[in-house]
């Protein structure tokens, strides 16, 4: 599972992170799987980001833009999932009121997380919402997982 909590953008077509990096440039970054060198994208010269490839463009270029957070749905809460540590076991940053059913409250330098397995959450899904003066041209709702239940009853409605 891709875990993405972060800023991306539309370029040609392709889905890229993509940060500011004067007034009116941006720097895209994709895989380098992903596209074809052809397209002007560019290697970085740090073994780190081998699999990486970028290519900085004026805003006028970029076709869409927009924030990503995974969520999942924790016993019965909202919880942002903040990486993937192994194949089916996710850190999540559970919301204010989970903390205190779980007895674990954040504090000064001390914020909770928890590590629990995949199965254990009902529902995993990205939420993409707009940046600011950009188009917004892309599914607000992306499921990656989806509740069971959920889906038997869309099934006996059908």
């Amino acid at each position: 599972m891709l875990v993405r909590n972060n800023s991306y953008a539309i370029f040609l077509g392709i889905e890229c992170r993509f940060w500011s990096i004067s007034d009116n440039f941006y720097r895209l970054q994709t895989e380098k799987n992903y596209i074809s060198l052809s397209n002007n994208f560019k290697s970085y010269n740090n073994n780190e980001l081998d699999s990486k490839v970028f290519l900085d463009v004026e805003r006028s270029d970029i076709q869409s833009a927009y924030y990503v957070i995974t969520l999942c749905n924790y016993k019965g809460y909202r919880c942002q999932i903040i990486k993937v540590i192994q194949p089916n076991k996710i850190v999540l940053n559970p919301p204010i009121d989970l903390q205190v059913i779980l007895k674990n409250y954040a504090h000064h330098g001390y914020d909770p997380i928890y590590e629990i397995e995949e199965n254990e959450v009902d529902e995993i899904w990205e939420e993409r919402t707009p940046i600011e003066d950009f188009k917004f041209e892309i599914e607000p709702i992306y499921y990656i997982k989806k509740n069971r239940n959920q889906l038997i009853y869309l099934l006996i409605l059908a």
